[in-house]
């Protein structure tokens, strides 16, 4: 029961400390954007968008892999193309 509790007070403690360096590179972050002029704040923006724009891209990507795959493996898994398995 001990270990148990030990356990508990490390996941918590290393969840407070992750959540308190994130925080703090947060801030970070933001004194830098508020050192940056309008024009340069545009394009920082500009770069988020793009991030974000590019993690949903990926993440359609693989759902549309992973709902394809039960259709294709239909089509890969055969007696006739069992050669190719150990290639």
């Amino acid at each position: 029961m001990k270990l148990f509790a030990i356990l508990g007070i490390m996941v918590f403690s290393s969840r407070y400390l992750y959540m308190a360096i994130q925080s703090n590179h947060i801030r970070e972050l933001m004194d830098k954007l508020e050192a940056l002029p309008p024009e340069r704040l545009d394009e920082v923006e500009d770069f988020i968008d793009f991030l974000e724009q590019r993690n949903q891209d990926r993440r359609l990507t693989l759902a549309a892999t992973q709902t394809a795959e039960n259709s294709f493996s239909q089509v890969w898994d055969n007696p006739d193309d069992s050669v190719y398995d150990h290639l």
